[in-house]
């Protein structure tokens, strides 16, 4: 019985890391984007929480998105060195 609940325990953690990190990558590309009180993206931000997107992902497996989330965490920093 307590393998059971173990089991559900980490399943219920696993989908809280993964929709942590599918609302960071939201987070991210919304420091992306312009708007009339931001006239210039936030590449910072955006790095930061592609990167916290891309520990949750890789923390339940999911390399494909993690690898998403690195690539746009690599994209960020490059703009941000750009600017």
């Amino acid at each position: 019985p307590s393998a059971t609940n173990h089991q559900i325990g980490t399943a219920s953690a696993m989908d809280a890391r993964r929709r942590e990190g599918e609302q960071a990558m939201e987070a991210g590309a919304k420091c992306e984007k312009v708007s009339l009180t931001r006239w210039k993206p936030d590449w910072e931000g955006a790095l930061a929480e592609y990167e916290r997107a891309a520990t949750c992902f890789k923390a339940v497996k999911d390399h494909t998105r993690a690898a998403e989330a690195f690539s746009a965490a690599a994209s960020a920093s490059d703009k941000l060195d750009l600017t």
